[in-house]
């Protein structure tokens, strides 16, 4: 009985001591996420400045952020009076061209109001924030 005792406290600890050293240990680096900047995410923070008469509810328009072959990058989002910053994302990084914009919601054919599209050039790197402004004017587009 006094074998069979030592032996389940042996077996008991080894398992005890296997356990903490399994779940103490830190992960390999291999299985950690990269850090460089080859893969990530893009932030476009695209500003709507627009005065209260021009901004009625029933405005229906989107703000929108394009590529150079007028893709959308992210989700068109509609514009909403009082909000005045908007958000956009993409997989990066990416070289080329972004234009934020407001346009006309599906099915409108005219501009409520009209800002002059802001477009951006270059490089776009991963986990930065780049900045567009679009001021809205009663002047509608010719």
């Amino acid at each position: 009985m006094k074998k069979i005792s030592s032996l389940i406290f042996a077996s008991l600890s080894m398992i005890l001591f296997t356990t903490t050293v399994v779940f103490s240990a830190k992960p390999s680096s291999a299985f950690l996420p990269n850090p460089s900047n080859e893969t990530g995410v893009i932030k476009y923070q695209v500003q709507v400045i627009i005065t209260p008469q021009l901004a009625s509810p029933n405005c229906h328009m989107l703000v929108v952020v394009t590529d150079e072959m007028n893709r959308s990058v992210g989700s068109p989002q509609i514009f909403v009076p009082g909000a005045s910053v908007y958000y956009f994302t993409e997989s990066g990084p990416v070289t080329g061209t972004r234009t934020a914009r407001l346009q006309p919601a599906r099915g409108i054919s005219a501009f409520a109001f009209y800002a002059e599209p802001d477009e951006r050039s270059g490089n776009f790197n991963n986990n930065l924030v780049y900045s567009f402004t679009l001021n809205a004017t009663h002047n509608l587009p010719k």
